[in-house]
């Protein structure tokens, strides 16, 4: 399966099963009249994507029927989404940010109605995807101020558990793997860090 999307917000849905008379045919195309800044996401048969203007000043995510293309619900956002779209816990989490504004948000939704759960919100010019693990969200930041951040925040109710100083920003998703979470700071550095404290494990200068 697999689901592509272009720069004017156009979701592609290529499906390689018999619902498709030849692997590859386009099944449906949904065009959202935005900018698709977030990569689509597939969860039990819903195809998730967000979208935002060209100022990015506002955007939104869209939950559509992955069979036929329509509309299930759609929530805006405080700013536009980024990077990532992650499901866990029975939730789907979303990044998104305010450029204009430097106001950065995680939102925590139902996957099947759109509800928010909570909304996590801090003062800064841009997140990373959202990583869950462990009852923990991860994610990077820079703020206004050019100070960058790796944060922890429970999955389950948005609150703040810990923040990592990191010496360059931090770009890319995050990874977990061996009770640890490791990220790359621009130019710089590779950290991992302990997933529970955010302390150091190692880190290494490349």
């Amino acid at each position: 399966m697999k689901i592509s999307s272009c720069s004017v917000g156009l979701l592609i849905f290529l499906l390689f099963s018999s619902l498709a008379s030849a692997p590859g045919e386009k099944i449906w195309e949904y065009n959202s009249n935005g900018y698709a800044w977030a990569y689509p996401f597939y969860y039990n048969n819903i195809a998730y994507f967000g979208n935002g203007n060209n100022s990015r000043t506002s955007g939104t995510i869209y939950a559509l029927n992955a069979e036929n293309g329509t509309e299930i619900w759609k929530f805006d956002l405080q700013g536009i989404a980024v990077y990532e779209i992650v499901q866990a816990y029975g939730n789907i989490y979303v990044s998104a940010s305010s450029i204009s504004a430097s106001r950065s948000y995680i939102h925590c939704l139902n996957p099947y109605n759109g509800k928010c759960n909570w909304t996590y919100e801090c003062n800064a010019d841009f997140f990373t995807g959202p990583c869950v693990y462990n009852n923990q969200v991860f994610f990077g930041f820079y703020d206004p101020d050019d100070i960058y951040y790796l944060y922890s925040i429970n999955a389950l109710n948005g609150d703040y558990i810990w923040k990592f100083w990191a010496e360059r920003i931090i770009r890319r998703t995050p990874s977990v793997g061996k009770k640890a979470v490791f990220f790359n700071a621009e130019f710089e550095n590779m950290y991992s860090l302990k997933y529970d404290t955010g302390d150091i494990i190692w880190k290494y200068r490349h």
